[in-house]
This record gives structure tokens, sequence and C-alpha cells, in this order.
């Protein structure tokens, strides 16, 4: 049998689901998405160490090296696995990510050979960039608007570029009106606050929202500001 083309390595057969794959030997990659909870997302690849950039929440990874699965161990932002090179079979062929909540988690992890360190006092600020969604941007169209909180979803900016909301910063209400505006529970039951008239209200917090009026339509705009990093592999 032919041996594999210089500067590849032919991977070992993955778990049952992952097909076989060909890569480049000594690169890396990054992958930044989310998983949704409870789910198990498997990335096939060679590689000797793995790490997590960025994790809204801990999640399980294992490495499988030779087809067979290692150990599911939890892991936090800042940590991952170099795998010990003297061992037999050291370069594993999948990676294997489980999410154990009961939400859905924002996660950047890195893939291949090249060295990682550990930063386990990395702050989400540091890997993470304020970008500002519009939630209602055109005056006097709704009566009523909902502001959910998107931490932990896609969103587009406001030029179109899509990015991943590791936690909301601020909401920001501009009342164009003579009166005030009242800012309601999601529910629309219980005032939060409200935005006096001809002025604008930032409000630093997370959660949902609903900003509604009695008659006619919402003459104000609405925007939201995230932590967020950019979606890809």
């Amino acid at each position: 049998m032919a041996s594999p083309a210089l500067g590849f390595v032919q991977a070992t057969p993955p778990p049952p689901g992952v097909g076989p794959q060909q890569v480049i030997s000594g690169t890396s990659r990054q992958i930044s998405s989310t998983i949704a909870a409870g789910a198990v997302l498997a990335f096939p690849g060679l590689g000797s160490e793995f790490y997590f950039d960025f994790l809204s929440a801990s999640v399980l990874a294992r490495p499988y090296v030779n087809g067979t699965p290692g150990a599911a161990n939890s892991y936090t932002q800042g940590t991952g696995l170099n795998i010990d090179p003297l061992q037999i079979g050291s370069v594993y062929n999948v990676v294997e990510l489980t999410n154990p909540n009961s939400f859905p988690v924002v996660f950047s992890l890195r893939l291949g050979f090249t060295g990682f360190i550990d930063r386990r006092l990395v702050q989400q600020t540091t890997q993470a960039n304020p970008v500002t969604y519009a939630t209602y941007g055109a005056p006097n169209t709704l009566a009523s608007v909902a502001v959910p909180d998107l931490t932990n979803s896609t969103f587009a900016d406001l030029n179109g570029g899509l990015w991943i909301a590791t936690s909301r910063i601020a909401i920001r209400i501009s009342n164009l009106s003579l009166s005030p505006l009242p800012i309601y529970n999601s529910a629309g039951t219980l005032v939060v606050d409200e935005v006096m008239s001809s002025s604008s209200y930032y409000l630093p917090s997370s959660g949902n929202f609903l900003v509604k009026v009695a008659a006619g339509n919402i003459n104000g705009t609405i925007s939201e500001l995230y932590n967020a990093i950019l979606p890809g592999s």
C-alpha cells in the first residue's frame, strides 16, 4: 500500500457518524460557534492539542486516538489538553464536544499541533468585542417591541455582519415623544422603569424586556450592545 503524500497524514477510522478525513499535519484551526443544550459535536482532524480560547460556560470534551475515545473531562475558558507525545498513537483524529448544560454555550476552540498555553485568567472582554444590534430603528412603526436577550445566539450588526453574542452589555432606548416611555418585563405585566420624554436611557442588564405604549406607536429607537465573537472555523 502506498504511503501518504509528504505533509499529509491519513486519519484513523473516526467514531460513527464522522467521515474519514485527510488533513495537513503541523497546522491548526480555530472554530467559533455555539453548541445547543445537551448537544454533541464532533470535529474531525489530526492534532495533539486542543485549547478553548473562549467558553461562556463549562463543557465536556474528549479526543479520539486511533478511533478510541478518551475520557470526557470538563473544560473552562483558558484550558485544554496536550496529549502525551510519548504515547503510541498520540495524535487524535477527532475531538468530541458535549454541552451538559440546559442552555446553549458559545465556544472558540483551537485544534492542531501548535503549542497552547494555559490562560485560565483570560477575561471574557479580552476575547469578545462590543457590537451593536438595532432592535427597533424605525420610530412610529410599532406599538410594542420585544427585547429578548440574544446571548448565546447569532445576530447581525448595523452593517449586516454576523456575530455570536456572549453577553449583553446594555440596552439603549431613545424616547423622541413628549410622554414617558415605559419598559416592562417580558410578559408586559410589570413596569421595570421608564424613559423620560425627549431623552435617552441606558439599561445595563441581561434578560428579556418589552417596550410598549397604550396608544399609537413607539416614537423612539431601541438598540442593544453585546459582547460578541466572530463565528467561523
